[in-house]
């Protein structure tokens, strides 16, 4: 879920642009932001956390926002992470450094692989 609304909060997600056009993005990354915060501060196992994705689902889906394209970068992000973490390089076996993103929300980061 953490990943996924860090996605949501940066992502440009052209799926959500085409159903709701830029106010519609530019909401679901105010609201992911929002909710990724309040859910850095509770944990997801609160309650009130619980409820707060449940209501920002059903907002989403009142405002026929599907955030696709994070959903896709969010499978890639698994799928990436299934690999060790330092690849050698065929050529000069140099270990490749996994990459990081940081999150809208200071010292949040995803690593990617």
């Amino acid at each position: 879920m953490h990943t996924l609304l860090i996605l949501m909060s940066v992502n440009g997600d052209t799926n959500v642009v085409s159903r709701g056009g830029m106010a519609g993005l530019q909401w679901l990354q105010q609201q992911a932001t929002e909710l990724l915060a309040s859910l850095s501060a509770a944990g997801m196992n609160d309650p009130l956390s619980l409820w707060r994705v449940r209501m920002f689902d059903a907002q989403c889906i009142a405002r026929n926002l599907s955030p696709g394209g994070s959903a896709d970068l969010l499978i890639l992000t698994w799928f990436l992470a299934q690999f060790p973490h330092h690849l050698p390089h065929k050529n000069n076996n140099v270990a490749i450094e996994p990459i990081t993103a940081i999150g809208p929300v200071t010292g949040i980061g995803v690593s990617l692989c």
